[in-house]
Order: structure tokens, then sequence, then C-alpha cells
């Protein structure tokens, strides 16, 4: 039987007389799984090449409520102004308690003032001397939180502060909360205060109200006593 005669009606019907010769039954398949191939490929190009094609959105933060940029946050305290935060970018979260301060061309940084003057001596009990010097510490960090309900604020990674006698802190975690006005960190910090004093710990809290300092962990201080001046150790059980 002759080869055209194993083409149906249908086909011939169907396919161009000079093609008819050339057909094979299973051309037409091929033929049709190319073109739809090739039509996806062009709608996928199309749509990664698209500047103003629709972009899959990101998934929101549901912790998030607002974002700002170029922020400064003040505090006061009793009318008085007590701190100041910066940063070029801030989150809140939704319930508006979390303030979280966040690294971009800089870092966060702020300065706390009016701070009780620790380098003065003073009876427990004497009335407060409205004429005494107010101390002030300014910091940095790569990021920040504050708890606007406690109105603590909580300095991470990289954490730099610096008073206005030029004391410094170094750590990587740091703590400040207002309610007792103290500086606490429960990571390795460093100290170096003005009177040329070197301290490191692998925990330490200022209360800046009593003047107390507070080491613990593996300690190592350098400095220099005078007659006025001695060093508490806690004995090891």
């Amino acid at each position: 039987m002759s080869q055209a005669k194993k083409i149906s009606l249908w086909q011939r019907l169907n396919t161009p007389i000079y093609l008819q010769r050339y057909y094979r039954p299973w051309m037409l398949p091929l033929v049709g799984l190319i073109a739809v191939l090739g039509m996806g490929y062009g709608f996928w190009w199309l749509r990664a090449n698209n500047p103003v094609g629709v972009q899959i959105a990101k998934k929101p933060d549901e912790q998030i409520g607002l974002r700002f940029y170029n922020v400064e946050l003040r505090g006061r305290k009793e009318g008085t102004p007590f701190f100041t935060i910066m940063a070029d970018e801030v989150e809140v979260s939704r319930d508006q308690r979390y303030v979280t301060f966040l690294k971009k061309d800089n870092k966060p940084r702020g300065e706390f003032y009016n701070l009780k003057d620790w380098e003065r001596e003073a009876a427990p009990d004497a009335p407060p001397d409205p004429d005494a010097t107010r101390r002030s510490a300014r910091w940095t960090a790569d990021r920040a939180e504050y708890d606007s309900r406690m109105q603590d604020l909580k300095m991470t990674d990289g954490v730099e502060i610096v008073t206005d006698l030029e004391d410094v802190i170094l750590t990587d975690e740091m703590i400040w909360r207002k309610q007792d006005e103290t500086l606490s960190s429960s990571t390795r910090s460093k100290v170096r205060t003005h009177k040329k004093t070197y301290l490191e710990s692998d925990q330490l809290k200022f209360e800046t109200r009593d003047k107390a300092l507070f080491l613990e962990g593996r300690v190592f201080i350098e400095m220099q006593l005078g007659k006025d001046q001695g060093i508490n150790v806690d004995e090891l059980d």
C-alpha cells in the first residue's frame, strides 16, 4: 500500500497539499508540544525582564507597625531633658511599646543628661543640691531598642559609652534602666576611666545614684591606689 493510502481523510483535509508527501502522524503532537514550551518560555522571559511587571510582595513583619527615617527621639524626666536618641531608621512595634533604632549609614546614637554627679561625695541623708554638677553620657551602638513602658534602653553590638569626663565603656550589650538609673551588661566589658584606671569583667553594673560599680566573672583591674581608695573583693565559696 502506498504512503498516500496510509493517510486518513482528516489528515488530508487539514494538511497542505505540498506537505502531504512528507507528513507523518507523530509530527502534529511534536509541533504542538514545541509551541506550548516556546510560549511558556516567552512569558517567563518577559516577566523576568519587565521592570514594571508585578513583583511578589515580601511578607510583612507582623510585629512592626510603623517605620520612620532620620528620627530624633527626646525624653524628659520631671520636665527636665533626660535623653536624646537619633537613628537613620526606626521601627515601632504594633503595640507601640518597643522602638527599635537600626544602623544604616550611621550608627544609632544618643545622650543622657542631668545624671547625678558620681564624682561628688555627699551624705546619704543630705538634701538635693540644686547647684550640684549634673553629668551626661553619650553612646553609639549598631542597634538599640527603647521600651516606652519601662523607659529602658537596650544597646547591642559595638556599644560605646563615653561620659562628659571621658570615661569610656566598650561592650556588646548594655541596658540603661531609668527607674534606678543604672547601666548593666552581661557581656564582656572594658572600662577606662578619666583617672587612668582600666577594668575588664564578664558582667558589669554601674549605679549612678549610689556611685557604685559592680564587676562579676573574670575580672581584671589595673589602677593606682591612693590613700582614700580601696577595693572590696567578695570571698569565694
